[in-house]
């Protein structure tokens, strides 16, 4: 945002995430996730050199799965998944959204009760 001059500030260098996407899903699914053909302008119109990450898209039709790998059955597997990002909050790199089955914030003993509840079951 413009200061009271009416200019804008210089953006910080160095590294980091410059922004974050979220999406609305209509439908349950997943797929890969590319982002091309990114532009990020400067205040002179001129290109900021960057790179984007893409990665894989789920989205869960109503409330979270206790199968959070997506293979149609709560197992052992969902659980070494919530075991690697126990305690995990969005900000750390074991996070996985998949995991926060009760959406708090964090990966802890709550979300692996709630596999566990469901352990053996196709989902």
């Amino acid at each position: 945002m413009p200061d009271a001059n009416g200019e804008w500030p210089v953006f910080p260098e160095g590294e980091g995430t410059l922004a974050t996407i979220t999406f609305d899903a209509t439908v349950g699914g997943s797929c890969a996730l590319e982002l091309v053909d990114t532009k990020l302008p400067d205040s002179d119109l001129g290109r900021i050199k960057h790179t984007t990450v893409g990665g894989s898209v789920r989205a869960l039709e109503g409330a979270a799965s206790p199968d959070v790998n997506g293979d149609g059955i709560v197992d052992i597997y969902d659980i070494v998944e919530a075991i690697v990002a126990f305690g995990a909050t969005p900000e750390n790199p074991r996070w996985n959204p998949f995991i926060d089955i009760n959406v708090d914030g964090i990966v802890d003993i709550y979300d692996i009760v709630l596999i566990a509840r469901d352990f053996g079951k196709a989902v």
